[in-house]
């Protein structure tokens, strides 16, 4: 078994343990997954673009990941909620992971407006997205490369991020929606058991 394979076992394990979600279940995973990223997408075209100095750009960055964190802790409890619990984690990680993409594409186009020679060429919106899933996809196509040393250090810090933060994310989600399931499951057990227990003593 690989990294990867360890890394995502506990999240396909529990989808694999719900009842089959069928061609319904299927196609609104992939509306509610193209929905949440559409709208993600659309904020990020939206922003006013920060052309402020280096610090306020890292703390941009790092209010961002702090709110990456909290929309992804809050997942938990709406799959909790949830009447399709395999549907609401796969819409998290779309929601987690598109908001972690656009939040370094943005941080992408803010630094090179404020110095244009930080990358090989000049980064604007749609070239921001690129290359951060250029970046998480360790394709690198070489068309779009950092330069400065600030440009290399947030480069490198989403490459690592993006080992550690998404493959956390992935395996706490499994692990939350088995639990779930699980606890369904007592709760359906346990209330069967007193509704034989019920049916017994009345016909006693």
């Amino acid at each position: 078994m690989t990294h990867d394979d360890r890394r995502t076992a506990p999240l396909v394990a529990a989808g694999l343990t719900e009842r089959p979600l069928g061609l319904s279940g299927v196609l609104l995973i992939l509306a509610r997954g193209v929905a949440t990223l559409g709208t993600t997408l659309l904020v990020y075209a939206l922003l006013p673009i920060h052309e402020g100095s280096a610090i306020a750009i890292a703390g941009i960055a790092a209010l961002g990941l702090v709110a990456v964190l909290g929309v992804f802790f809050r997942q938990f409890g709406r799959i909790d909620r949830s009447a399709a619990p395999v549907i609401a984690a796969v819409e998290a990680l779309c929601l987690v992971g598109g908001i972690f993409l656009t939040l370094f594409a943005f941080i992408y186009v803010s630094i090179s407006a404020l110095d244009p020679g930080a990358f090989s060429q000049a980064v604007d919106k749609v070239a921001g997205i690129y290359f951060a899933v250029t970046v998480m996809s360790t394709v690198g196509f070489g068309d779009i490369t950092p330069v400065g040393p600030g440009a290399r250090i947030l480069v490198t810090v989403q490459m690592v991020l993006d080992v550690v933060l998404i493959g956390a994310a992935v395996r706490l989600l499994g692990q939350h929606l088995r639990s779930v399931r699980e606890r369904r499951s007592r709760t359906a057990s346990n209330t069967t058991d007193r509704g034989a227990d019920a049916h017994g003593q009345e016909e006693v």
